[in-house]
């Protein structure tokens, strides 16, 4: 964004092999069944499934359910990127089923925004919220994309961990739903990505999640 700028780099964090990574995650609780490769794209490292953008528009530093503007900030910043990275990536190229839409089951698209996570208690900004959605939709390449996830680039003073990413690619790419309560307290807890597995932690992890 024009006022906030990309700090970390979240490459390993989703594709890297044997570490704590997302593709290792799925990989281990689907026993090999499920693997998470990157897209092919020819920005900075070809192939390495990231491309590295600068919208030159503000950062939307909004939430949806207190700022009613929000999903029109979103539909801005999310039509300004695929502007741009339609010179990166061929989209026609993952319509497997030529409906002329791009689905998460052939292509899940995830945005990384600069700033911070609101959800993790974040008083700085910008931030966002992290979740998964339908934007507007967009055409690229002759096809129509709409179904995105997001998280922010910081969670307080530090990078983001893989707990947020993993759930909101559970969402994405597997259509795996909340399993903790919007209302009352009782869920699996910290016993699953879904419920509050998201911010655990293993011993010897500096950050939850």
């Amino acid at each position: 964004f024009n006022n906030q700028d990309f700090v970390n780099d979240f490459t390993n964090v989703i594709f890297g092999d044997n570490q704590q990574s997302v593709k290792d995650y799925f990989s281990k609780n689907s026993y090999g069944r499920y693997i998470v490769e990157p897209a092919k794209e020819t920005e900075g490292t070809a192939n390495d499934g990231v491309i590295d953008l600068t919208l030159d528009i503000a950062h939307p530093n909004c939430h949806s359910k207190n700022d009613a503007t929000c999903d029109s900030k979103l539909n801005e910043a999310f039509k300004a990127a695929y502007d741009k990275l339609d010179r990166y990536v061929d989209l026609s190229t993952y319509d497997l089923n030529n409906d002329d839409k791009i689905t998460p089951d052939e292509l899940s698209v995830m945005f990384v925004f600069a700033g911070y996570d609101k959800s993790a208690g974040s008083v700085n900004t910008p931030y966002i919220w992290p979740h998964r959605y339908s934007h507007n939709a967009i055409e690229i390449d002759g096809k129509t994309i709409r179904d995105y996830c997001l998280f922010a680039d910081f969670q307080g003073d530090h990078q983001s961990t893989m707990g947020v990413i993993a759930h909101e690619l559970g969402h994405l790419m597997l259509g795996l739903p909340d399993l903790y309560s919007y209302k009352h307290s009782g869920s699996v807890g910290q016993w699953g990505l879904m419920g509050g597995g998201s911010w655990a932690s293993k011993q010897g992890d500096t950050y939850a999640g």
